[in-house]
Protein backbone atom coordinates (compact mmCIF):
# COMPACT_ATOMS: atom_id res chain seq x y z
CA UNK A 1 0.00 0.00 0.00
CA UNK A 2 1.33 3.40 -1.00
CA UNK A 3 -0.10 6.76 -0.04
CA UNK A 4 0.57 9.48 -2.57
CA UNK A 5 1.88 12.92 -1.52
CA UNK A 6 -0.74 15.58 -0.91
CA UNK A 7 0.16 17.40 -4.13
CA UNK A 8 -0.03 14.27 -6.32
CA UNK A 9 -2.13 14.75 -9.46
CA UNK A 10 -1.75 11.33 -11.10
CA UNK A 11 -0.77 7.74 -10.37
CA UNK A 12 1.22 5.28 -12.46
CA UNK A 13 2.11 1.64 -12.15
CA UNK A 14 5.47 0.61 -13.61
CA UNK A 15 6.15 -3.09 -14.08
CA UNK A 16 9.62 -4.25 -15.14
CA UNK A 17 10.99 -7.78 -15.20
CA UNK A 18 14.73 -7.39 -14.67
CA UNK A 19 16.83 -10.37 -15.58
CA UNK A 20 13.81 -12.28 -16.86
CA UNK A 21 12.26 -12.72 -13.38
CA UNK A 22 8.44 -12.65 -13.46
CA UNK A 23 6.51 -9.93 -11.69
CA UNK A 24 2.79 -9.26 -11.34
CA UNK A 25 0.26 -6.85 -9.83
CA UNK A 26 -2.97 -8.12 -8.33
CA UNK A 27 -6.07 -6.40 -6.95
CA UNK A 28 -4.87 -2.90 -7.77
CA UNK A 29 -7.14 -0.21 -6.36
CA UNK A 30 -6.88 3.54 -6.88
CA UNK A 31 -8.82 5.83 -4.62
CA UNK A 32 -9.06 9.44 -5.74
CA UNK A 33 -8.37 12.00 -3.03
CA UNK A 34 -10.92 14.71 -2.44
CA UNK A 35 -9.86 18.15 -3.64
CA UNK A 36 -9.56 20.37 -6.69
CA UNK A 37 -8.44 19.36 -10.13
CA UNK A 38 -4.79 19.34 -11.09
CA UNK A 39 -3.58 22.77 -12.25
CA UNK A 40 -3.58 23.07 -16.04
CA UNK A 41 -2.31 25.86 -18.25
CA UNK A 42 -4.66 26.60 -21.13
CA UNK A 43 -3.54 28.61 -24.17
CA UNK A 44 -5.79 28.62 -27.23
CA UNK A 45 -6.27 24.93 -28.11
CA UNK A 46 -3.26 23.86 -26.07
CA UNK A 47 -3.40 22.44 -22.54
CA UNK A 48 -0.21 21.93 -20.50
CA UNK A 49 0.01 20.12 -17.17
CA UNK A 50 2.78 18.86 -14.87
CA UNK A 51 2.05 15.82 -12.72
CA UNK A 52 3.43 14.58 -9.44
CA UNK A 53 6.01 12.49 -11.30
CA UNK A 54 7.58 15.64 -12.75
CA UNK A 55 6.28 14.84 -16.22
CA UNK A 56 4.95 17.58 -18.44
CA UNK A 57 2.22 16.80 -20.95
CA UNK A 58 0.96 19.01 -23.80
CA UNK A 59 -2.41 18.21 -25.33
CA UNK A 60 -4.30 19.82 -28.23
CA UNK A 61 -7.96 19.00 -27.93
CA UNK A 62 -7.77 15.18 -27.42
CA UNK A 63 -4.43 14.85 -29.25
CA UNK A 64 -1.32 14.33 -27.11
CA UNK A 65 1.51 16.36 -28.65
CA UNK A 66 4.26 15.91 -26.08
CA UNK A 67 4.49 13.52 -23.19
CA UNK A 68 7.14 12.71 -20.57
CA UNK A 69 8.75 16.08 -21.32
CA UNK A 70 10.98 15.97 -18.26
CA UNK A 71 14.63 16.64 -17.63
CA UNK A 72 16.77 13.71 -18.79
CA UNK A 73 20.49 12.88 -18.80
CA UNK A 74 20.39 11.61 -22.40
CA UNK A 75 18.12 10.09 -24.99
CA UNK A 76 19.63 6.73 -24.10
CA UNK A 77 18.40 7.04 -20.54
CA UNK A 78 17.57 3.69 -18.86
CA UNK A 79 14.02 2.75 -17.97
CA UNK A 80 14.55 3.79 -14.35
CA UNK A 81 15.12 7.43 -15.34
CA UNK A 82 11.66 7.53 -16.90
CA UNK A 83 9.94 6.80 -13.60
CA UNK A 84 9.56 10.47 -12.79
CA UNK A 85 10.79 12.86 -10.15
CA UNK A 86 10.13 13.87 -6.57
CA UNK A 87 8.59 17.34 -6.59
CA UNK A 88 9.69 19.61 -3.77
CA UNK A 89 7.45 22.36 -5.12
CA UNK A 90 4.09 20.96 -6.30
CA UNK A 91 2.63 22.26 -9.57
CA UNK A 92 1.34 25.77 -8.93
CA UNK A 93 -0.78 27.79 -11.31
CA UNK A 94 -0.41 31.56 -11.04
CA UNK A 95 -2.02 33.63 -13.75
CA UNK A 96 -0.50 32.61 -17.06
CA UNK A 97 2.30 30.47 -15.62
CA UNK A 98 2.49 26.91 -14.32
CA UNK A 99 5.57 26.05 -12.21
CA UNK A 100 6.99 23.08 -10.35
CA UNK A 101 10.35 22.17 -8.84
CA UNK A 102 11.94 18.95 -7.66
CA UNK A 103 14.66 16.40 -8.15
CA UNK A 104 14.85 14.03 -11.07
CA UNK A 105 15.83 10.38 -10.82
CA UNK A 106 19.42 10.45 -9.55
CA UNK A 107 18.91 13.56 -7.42
CA UNK A 108 19.56 16.34 -9.97
CA UNK A 109 17.47 19.42 -9.11
CA UNK A 110 15.30 21.04 -11.75
CA UNK A 111 12.60 23.65 -12.12
CA UNK A 112 9.71 23.54 -14.58
CA UNK A 113 7.91 26.56 -15.95
CA UNK A 114 5.19 26.73 -18.57
CA UNK A 115 3.87 30.13 -19.61
CA UNK A 116 1.08 31.12 -21.96
CA UNK A 117 2.33 32.72 -25.15
CA UNK A 118 0.88 33.81 -28.44
CA UNK A 119 -0.09 30.72 -30.42
CA UNK A 120 0.92 28.29 -27.65
CA UNK A 121 3.13 28.13 -24.59
CA UNK A 122 6.76 28.64 -23.61
CA UNK A 123 8.23 25.58 -21.85
CA UNK A 124 11.36 25.94 -19.72
CA UNK A 125 13.25 23.34 -17.72
CA UNK A 126 16.29 24.58 -15.81
CA UNK A 127 18.55 22.21 -13.89
CA UNK A 128 20.72 22.95 -10.90
CA UNK A 129 23.76 23.28 -13.13
CA UNK A 130 22.31 26.15 -15.16
CA UNK A 131 20.52 25.67 -18.47
CA UNK A 132 18.86 22.27 -18.46
CA UNK A 133 17.63 19.82 -21.05
CA UNK A 134 14.12 19.19 -22.29
CA UNK A 135 13.28 15.59 -23.12
CA UNK A 136 10.00 14.50 -24.65
CA UNK A 137 8.35 11.84 -26.80
CA UNK A 138 6.31 12.78 -29.85
CA UNK A 139 3.45 10.55 -31.01
CA UNK A 140 4.47 7.44 -33.01
CA UNK A 141 2.09 8.42 -35.83
CA UNK A 142 4.24 11.41 -36.82
CA UNK A 143 7.64 10.07 -35.79
CA UNK A 144 8.86 9.06 -39.25
CA UNK A 145 9.18 11.36 -42.26
CA UNK A 146 7.32 14.19 -40.60
CA UNK A 147 9.87 16.00 -38.43
CA UNK A 148 11.71 18.96 -39.98
CA UNK A 149 14.68 20.65 -38.30
CA UNK A 150 15.17 24.31 -39.22
CA UNK A 151 18.74 25.65 -38.92
CA UNK A 152 20.06 29.16 -39.45
CA UNK A 153 20.34 28.95 -43.24
CA UNK A 154 18.76 25.66 -44.18
CA UNK A 155 16.38 22.94 -43.04
CA UNK A 156 16.33 19.16 -43.18
CA UNK A 157 13.82 16.38 -42.71
CA UNK A 158 14.87 14.16 -39.82
CA UNK A 159 16.67 11.10 -41.25
CA UNK A 160 15.31 7.63 -40.65
CA UNK A 161 18.28 6.64 -38.46
CA UNK A 162 17.52 5.15 -35.06
CA UNK A 163 19.62 7.85 -33.39
CA UNK A 164 20.48 11.30 -34.73
CA UNK A 165 22.07 14.53 -33.53
CA UNK A 166 22.24 18.10 -34.84
CA UNK A 167 23.60 21.38 -33.47
CA UNK A 168 22.10 24.84 -33.93
CA UNK A 169 18.46 23.81 -34.37
CA UNK A 170 16.21 26.90 -34.37
CA UNK A 171 12.87 25.22 -34.94
CA UNK A 172 11.32 21.75 -35.00
CA UNK A 173 8.22 21.14 -37.12
CA UNK A 174 6.31 17.97 -36.25
CA UNK A 175 3.71 16.89 -38.80
CA UNK A 176 2.88 17.57 -42.45
CA UNK A 177 0.02 19.14 -44.35
CA UNK A 178 -1.18 15.65 -45.35
CA UNK A 179 -1.10 14.20 -41.84
CA UNK A 180 -2.27 15.34 -38.40
CA UNK A 181 -2.26 19.09 -37.88
CA UNK A 182 1.39 20.12 -37.31
CA UNK A 183 2.83 21.77 -34.25
CA UNK A 184 6.08 23.69 -33.94
CA UNK A 185 8.81 23.95 -31.30
CA UNK A 186 10.98 27.08 -31.61
CA UNK A 187 14.12 28.17 -29.77
CA UNK A 188 13.89 31.31 -27.64
CA UNK A 189 14.25 34.62 -29.56
CA UNK A 190 17.89 35.60 -29.90
CA UNK A 191 19.08 32.07 -29.16
CA UNK A 192 21.66 30.46 -31.47
CA UNK A 193 19.49 27.36 -31.40
CA UNK A 194 19.81 24.23 -29.36
CA UNK A 195 21.53 20.89 -29.54
CA UNK A 196 19.10 18.27 -30.82
CA UNK A 197 19.40 14.52 -30.29
CA UNK A 198 16.81 11.85 -30.92
CA UNK A 199 16.17 8.16 -30.57
CA UNK A 200 13.32 6.15 -32.04
CA UNK A 201 11.44 4.00 -29.52
CA UNK A 202 8.27 1.94 -29.52
CA UNK A 203 6.49 4.83 -27.81
CA UNK A 204 7.47 7.35 -30.48
CA UNK A 205 10.34 9.67 -31.25
CA UNK A 206 12.31 10.40 -28.08
CA UNK A 207 13.92 13.84 -28.32
CA UNK A 208 16.25 15.84 -26.11
CA UNK A 209 17.02 19.54 -26.47
CA UNK A 210 19.94 21.21 -24.70
CA UNK A 211 21.89 24.48 -25.02
CA UNK A 212 23.83 24.64 -28.28
CA UNK A 213 27.51 23.72 -28.02
CA UNK A 214 29.53 26.90 -27.66
CA UNK A 215 26.45 29.08 -27.14
CA UNK A 216 27.23 32.68 -26.13
CA UNK A 217 27.04 33.44 -22.44
CA UNK A 218 23.53 34.38 -21.44
CA UNK A 219 21.90 32.66 -24.41
CA UNK A 220 18.69 30.88 -23.42
CA UNK A 221 19.01 27.20 -24.25
CA UNK A 222 16.40 25.98 -21.78
CA UNK A 223 13.25 27.48 -23.33
CA UNK A 224 11.11 26.19 -26.17
CA UNK A 225 8.06 27.87 -27.66
CA UNK A 226 5.40 25.27 -28.46
CA UNK A 227 3.07 26.66 -31.17
CA UNK A 228 -0.25 25.06 -32.12
CA UNK A 229 -1.91 28.09 -33.68
CA UNK A 230 0.02 28.34 -36.93
CA UNK A 231 -0.96 31.95 -37.66
CA UNK A 232 2.48 33.01 -36.43
CA UNK A 233 4.07 30.50 -38.76
CA UNK A 234 1.96 31.92 -41.60
CA UNK A 235 3.32 35.38 -40.83
CA UNK A 236 6.92 34.10 -40.73
CA UNK A 237 6.47 32.27 -44.04
CA UNK A 238 4.88 35.36 -45.59
CA UNK A 239 7.83 37.52 -44.46
CA UNK A 240 10.38 35.06 -45.89
CA UNK A 241 8.43 34.87 -49.16
CA UNK A 242 8.37 38.69 -49.34
CA UNK A 243 12.12 38.79 -48.71
CA UNK A 244 12.67 36.24 -51.51
CA UNK A 245 10.67 38.40 -53.93
CA UNK A 246 12.66 41.48 -52.91
CA UNK A 247 15.89 39.58 -53.64
CA UNK A 248 14.53 38.58 -57.04
CA UNK A 249 13.51 42.16 -57.86
CA UNK A 250 17.02 43.35 -56.92
CA UNK A 251 18.56 40.79 -59.27
CA UNK A 252 19.97 38.65 -56.44
CA UNK A 253 18.67 35.40 -57.86
CA UNK A 254 20.88 33.17 -55.72
CA UNK A 255 19.58 34.71 -52.50
CA UNK A 256 16.03 34.59 -53.89
CA UNK A 257 16.29 30.91 -54.83
CA UNK A 258 17.72 30.05 -51.42
CA UNK A 259 14.89 31.91 -49.67
CA UNK A 260 12.24 30.24 -51.85
CA UNK A 261 13.76 26.83 -51.16
CA UNK A 262 13.74 27.54 -47.42
CA UNK A 263 10.03 28.43 -47.56
CA UNK A 264 9.29 25.24 -49.51
CA UNK A 265 11.12 23.08 -46.96
CA UNK A 266 10.65 24.89 -43.66
CA UNK A 267 6.98 25.65 -44.28
CA UNK A 268 6.09 22.43 -46.08
CA UNK A 269 3.09 22.08 -43.76
CA UNK A 270 1.61 25.33 -45.19
CA UNK A 271 0.49 24.17 -48.69
CA UNK A 272 -0.21 27.61 -50.21
CA UNK A 273 3.21 29.02 -49.30
CA UNK A 274 4.98 25.82 -50.26
CA UNK A 275 3.38 25.78 -53.74
CA UNK A 276 4.30 29.42 -54.48
CA UNK A 277 7.84 28.95 -53.21
CA UNK A 278 8.43 25.71 -55.14
CA UNK A 279 7.20 27.27 -58.40
CA UNK A 280 9.31 30.42 -57.92
CA UNK A 281 12.44 28.44 -57.02
CA UNK A 282 11.95 26.13 -60.02
CA UNK A 283 11.57 29.13 -62.34
CA UNK A 284 14.68 30.94 -61.06
CA UNK A 285 16.83 27.83 -60.94
CA UNK A 286 15.54 26.68 -64.34
CA UNK A 287 16.68 29.96 -65.89
CA UNK A 288 20.08 29.74 -64.21
CA UNK A 289 20.47 26.07 -65.10
CA UNK A 290 19.76 26.76 -68.77
CA UNK A 291 22.18 29.70 -68.97
CA UNK A 292 24.88 27.73 -67.16
CA UNK A 293 24.46 24.76 -69.53
CA UNK A 294 24.75 27.09 -72.54
CA UNK A 295 27.89 28.69 -71.11
CA UNK A 296 29.43 25.25 -70.51
CA UNK A 297 28.68 24.14 -74.09
CA UNK A 298 30.19 27.34 -75.50
CA UNK A 299 33.23 26.91 -73.26
CA UNK A 300 33.87 23.39 -74.59
CA UNK A 301 33.64 24.61 -78.19
CA UNK A 302 35.78 27.70 -77.52
CA UNK A 303 38.55 25.67 -75.89
CA UNK A 304 38.54 23.15 -78.70
CA UNK A 305 38.88 25.78 -81.46
CA UNK A 306 40.86 28.31 -79.37
CA UNK A 307 38.25 30.97 -80.13
CA UNK A 308 39.00 34.20 -78.29
CA UNK A 309 35.56 35.83 -79.01
CA UNK A 310 33.73 32.76 -77.66
CA UNK A 311 35.97 32.61 -74.60
CA UNK A 312 35.25 36.29 -73.90
CA UNK A 313 31.51 35.47 -74.10
CA UNK A 314 31.95 32.60 -71.63
CA UNK A 315 33.77 34.93 -69.22
CA UNK A 316 31.00 37.53 -69.51
CA UNK A 317 28.18 34.99 -69.06
CA UNK A 318 29.96 33.22 -66.19
CA UNK A 319 30.63 36.46 -64.33
CA UNK A 320 27.00 37.56 -64.80
CA UNK A 321 25.69 34.24 -63.44
CA UNK A 322 28.20 34.34 -60.58
CA UNK A 323 26.97 37.79 -59.58
CA UNK A 324 23.27 36.97 -59.89
CA UNK A 325 23.53 33.63 -58.06
CA UNK A 326 26.18 34.72 -55.56
CA UNK A 327 24.40 32.97 -52.64
CA UNK A 328 23.73 29.73 -54.50
CA UNK A 329 25.88 26.80 -55.75
CA UNK A 330 25.11 28.03 -59.28
CA UNK A 331 27.13 31.14 -58.52
CA UNK A 332 30.16 29.15 -57.37
CA UNK A 333 30.04 26.89 -60.42
CA UNK A 334 29.58 29.81 -62.82
CA UNK A 335 32.44 31.71 -61.18
CA UNK A 336 34.75 28.71 -61.62
CA UNK A 337 33.70 28.41 -65.28
CA UNK A 338 34.44 32.11 -65.89
CA UNK A 339 37.86 31.81 -64.23
CA UNK A 340 38.74 28.76 -66.32
CA UNK A 341 37.69 30.56 -69.52
CA UNK A 342 39.70 33.61 -68.47
CA UNK A 343 42.86 31.51 -68.10
CA UNK A 344 42.21 29.86 -71.45
CA UNK A 345 41.64 33.26 -73.07
CA UNK A 346 44.93 34.51 -71.68
CA UNK A 347 46.65 31.46 -73.16
CA UNK A 348 45.01 32.08 -76.54
CA UNK A 349 46.07 35.73 -76.43
CA UNK A 350 49.65 34.83 -75.58
CA UNK A 351 49.76 32.33 -78.41
CA UNK A 352 48.30 34.89 -80.83
CA UNK A 353 50.87 37.48 -79.74
CA UNK A 354 53.71 35.02 -80.28
CA UNK A 355 52.52 34.19 -83.79
CA UNK A 356 51.95 37.87 -84.57
CA UNK A 357 55.42 38.83 -83.34
CA UNK A 358 56.95 36.07 -85.45
CA UNK A 359 55.14 37.35 -88.56
CA UNK A 360 56.27 40.93 -87.84
CA UNK A 361 59.88 39.78 -87.51
CA UNK A 362 59.71 37.87 -90.81
CA UNK A 363 58.26 40.90 -92.61
CA UNK A 364 60.89 43.19 -91.07
CA UNK A 365 63.61 40.81 -92.26
CA UNK A 366 62.15 40.92 -95.79
CA UNK A 367 62.15 44.73 -95.70
CA UNK A 368 65.84 44.79 -94.68
CA UNK A 369 66.73 42.46 -97.57
CA UNK A 370 64.90 44.80 -99.94
CA UNK A 371 66.68 47.84 -98.41
CA UNK A 372 63.40 49.22 -97.04
CA UNK A 373 65.00 49.91 -93.68
CA UNK A 374 62.48 52.53 -92.56
CA UNK A 375 59.63 50.00 -92.78
CA UNK A 376 61.80 47.36 -91.11
CA UNK A 377 62.59 49.77 -88.25
CA UNK A 378 58.89 50.48 -87.71
CA UNK A 379 58.09 46.77 -87.49
CA UNK A 380 60.94 46.05 -85.05
CA UNK A 381 59.77 48.95 -82.85
CA UNK A 382 56.26 47.42 -82.94
CA UNK A 383 57.74 44.09 -81.81
CA UNK A 384 59.33 45.86 -78.82
CA UNK A 385 55.94 47.35 -77.97
CA UNK A 386 53.80 44.19 -78.11
CA UNK A 387 56.16 41.29 -77.44
CA UNK A 388 56.15 40.03 -73.81
CA UNK A 389 59.31 39.69 -71.77
CA UNK A 390 61.18 36.51 -72.65
CA UNK A 391 59.89 36.38 -76.23
CA UNK A 392 62.66 35.08 -78.50
CA UNK A 393 62.17 37.85 -81.12
CA UNK A 394 62.08 40.73 -78.64
CA UNK A 395 65.84 40.70 -77.94
CA UNK A 396 66.65 40.41 -81.66
CA UNK A 397 64.31 43.29 -82.45
CA UNK A 398 66.11 45.43 -79.86
CA UNK A 399 69.43 44.82 -81.58
CA UNK A 400 67.95 45.51 -85.02
CA UNK A 401 66.47 48.81 -83.86
CA UNK A 402 69.96 49.99 -82.79
CA UNK A 403 71.39 48.94 -86.17
CA UNK A 404 68.61 50.36 -88.34
CA UNK A 405 68.13 53.80 -86.79
CA UNK A 406 71.51 55.17 -88.14
CA UNK A 407 70.72 53.69 -91.58
CA UNK A 408 67.29 55.30 -91.66
CA UNK A 409 68.83 58.62 -90.63
CA UNK A 410 71.41 58.39 -93.47
CA UNK A 411 68.68 57.64 -95.98
CA UNK A 412 66.68 60.61 -94.77
CA UNK A 413 69.68 62.92 -95.08
CA UNK A 414 70.33 61.62 -98.59
CA UNK A 415 66.75 62.29 -99.62
CA UNK A 416 65.91 65.53 -97.81
CA UNK A 417 69.18 66.97 -96.65
CA UNK A 418 69.97 68.42 -93.18
CA UNK A 419 67.08 69.68 -91.07
CA UNK A 420 66.63 73.49 -91.21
Amino acid sequence: MVTAPVHATAARIHLAAFGGAPAAFDDVVFRRAEGGAAPTLVSDELRVRIDAGGFLEAVRMDEVLLTQASIAPSVDAPVESLLGAALSGPPAHAGTALTAAGRSFGGAPFEWKAESAAAGATLTCVSGGGAGALAFTSPPAVARGAVTLVLEKTALVLPEQETFGQEGVRKIIVGTSEGPQPFVLSAAPGSPGFSFSSRRTARGLRVQLAPAAGAPQGADGASVLLSVDLSRENDAARDLLRKARDFETAGKKGSAAEAYERVALEDHYLPAFRKDAEEAAARILGDGRGRLAAAKALSRSAKRFRSAPDLRKVVEDGEALSKEYAEHPFGVEAGALAEEARRELESVREQAVEKGVERLYQRATDYVENRQVALALALHEEILRVAPEGNEFRAEAGKKVLELRPQVERQRLGLYGPRK
